[in-house]
Formats: structure tokens, C-alpha cells, sequence
């Protein structure tokens, strides 16, 4: 697994990207906008042993491979570290409004690490 750490930009000029996020559970402490959030490609059922889900995010016209554009990666992260999330990992398709319309986009599960138990 690689750690991504998100660039905070605006919105680039070639596009507009859109997101929604839906907390999951007990709500979590948010985390500073700009922090480092990891980017797995394992499924999110088999993270639930080390991580809880603590959100989803819809990212508009984002490849969950490939970032596209730095504002496809701003608005995961703010979203993600909204959530309190510490690792994000695509977990399916989704739409999102955006503009007069709804637009497919990418579905992120947003996960927290699993407290230690000593």
C-alpha cells in the first residue's frame, strides 16, 4: 500500500468535480482537511479486520486507478478527512448531482484504522 498525500487545490480549469459523503456509524472526530489519507485497492471487506468503515464518498468522474485531476483528489480527501476516515479504497459506482443532472461517479468506502487492543 502506498501512502497518497492530497495536494489542496481549488477546482482545476478543465473540470468541475462534484462528491457527496455519508457518514456510517458512530460519528468520528474529523480530521484536518488536508491530512494524509491512504489509498488501498484491497476490498473493503477484507480491511474490516484492521479498519471500520466510517463513510462513503462519491466522487464524480473519478477513476479509482488513476486520478484524473488534482480536484478529484481534493474533494476525496476533504470529504475523507471530514469523516475522520484514514485510509480510502473504491468500493463500487454511484451518481452524484451535480449541475441540472446527476452525473456516475465513483463510490469510496472511507475507513478508519481499528483502535489497538494492549
Amino acid at each position: 500500500m502506498r501512502t497518497l498525500l492530497f495536494v489542496v487545490t481549488a477546482l482545476t480549469l478543465s473540470a468541475c468535480v462534484f462528491s457527496h459523503a455519508v457518514a456510517i456509524g458512530p460519528p468520528q472526530p474529523p480530521r484536518p482537511g488536508d491530512c494524509p489519507i491512504e489509498l488501498s485497492h484491497v476490498a473493503p471487506e477484507d480491511l474490516a479486520a484492521n479498519y471500520t468503515r466510517v463513510g462513503n464518498v462519491c466522487v464524480s468522474d473519478a477513476d479509482p486507478d488513476v486520478y484524473r485531476s488534482s480536484s478529484e483528489r481534493t474533494e476525496l480527501q476533504a470529504e475523507a478527512c471530514a469523516l475522520g476516515g484514514e485510509l480510502v479504497t473504491a468500493s463500487g459506482a454511484c451518481s452524484v448531482s451535480c449541475g441540472d443532472g446527476s452525473c456516475d461517479g465513483t463510490e469510496f468506502a472511507v475507513m478508519r484504522a481499528r483502535p489497538t487492543t494492549k
